[in-house]
């Protein structure tokens, strides 16, 4: 008998048993007591996890904030990785996946900042391509198709700024935004995008600026750049701003509504209503001069 009290650990994912280490009977019957979990129920315990376990790239004179949304798009990613039919249920979506989507975040927010020489980083949606390195190999898909893994990754990370934006913003919520474009303004957004260059924009689209004021964040230039990217993305994915690719960026615009049919364009079109065919009778009468 060994001089001191031993006590063991072990844990398995029971989806995974056969052919992973599964641990023997005999062995089995050793343990104490058998526990069952989960993976976390809601982003705000998975957000604990992360923020507890992640480890932090700090450089001498930089400081990486995140901005609660940009916190919880991470752990979004991971919920919406569990409940897709692109991912193998039976191997599992680990914390372990949003705890190293956080810590590249982090990582390409702080290379951003040394590159444009800001004393702050904070990540923003142009920094979410860079996650495809740490979720590829933490996700088994159900097929194996190449090049299939990163359109499924971004396929996820898309869906989840859609889910934590219409949370965030309610349908109709930013109406005044998308006006404001339709009447000609234009966003450009990107990795070579400085910070200060997103609080200018506030200034020229006042309805914007409204939104970001909404968000939780600290007010600096970089959290204010990684609100104005998750309002304008949010707003494309949600089908009420266009996006176009230039210059290694993204630049967001509004198509301006078509303009209303004529009465009888509207009646070719099968329209067919009292009111529209006394508009066109005035009009009719009008062209005559049967009304002067």
């Amino acid at each position: 008998r060994l001089p001191r009290d031993i006590m063991v650990f072990a844990t398995a994912n029971p989806e995974d048993y056969t052919n992973r280490g599964r641990i023997i009977t005999p062995l089995k019957d050793r343990f104490g007591a058998q526990v069952r979990t989960h993976y976390p129920l809601d982003t705000a315990h998975e957000r604990d996890i992360i923020e507890s376990e992640s480890v932090r790239f700090e450089d001498e004179g930089v400081k990486v904030c995140v901005p609660g949304f940009m916190s919880e798009i991470v752990a979004e990613i991971s919920r919406q990785a569990r409940r897709s039919g692109d991912v193998n249920q039976r191997s599992g979506v680990s914390v372990r996946l949003s705890i190293s989507n956080d810590e590249t975040l982090r990582s390409s927010a702080l290379r951003r900042a040394l590159t444009l020489n800001e004393d702050c980083a904070s990540p923003r949606i142009t920094d979410l391509p860079s996650l495809t390195s740490s979720m590829r190999g933490k996700i088994e898909l159900e097929s194996f198709e190449d090049g299939r893994e990163d359109q499924v990754i971004e396929d996820l990370t898309k869906r989840a700024v859609s889910a934590v934006f219409s949370r965030t913003f309610p349908d109709g919520s930013l109406r005044d935004v998308v006006t404001q474009f339709e009447s000609g303004a234009v966003a450009t957004a990107g990795a070579r995008v400085k910070s200060d260059d997103y609080t200018k924009l506030l200034e020229s689209v006042p309805a914007l600026k409204t939104a970001v004021d909404k968000l939780d964040t600290t007010g600096t230039d970089t959290e204010t750049a990684s609100a104005v990217e998750f309002v304008l993305e949010g707003l494309h994915l949600t089908r009420q701003l266009n996006r176009d690719v230039v210059d290694g960026g993204f630049s967001y615009r509004r198509e301006p509504p078509p303009p209303e049919p004529s009465p009888e364009r509207r009646l070719l079109l099968g329209e067919d209503t009292d009111d529209l065919r006394e508009r066109l009778r005035r009009r009719r009468r009008q062209r005559r001069g049967d009304d002067f």
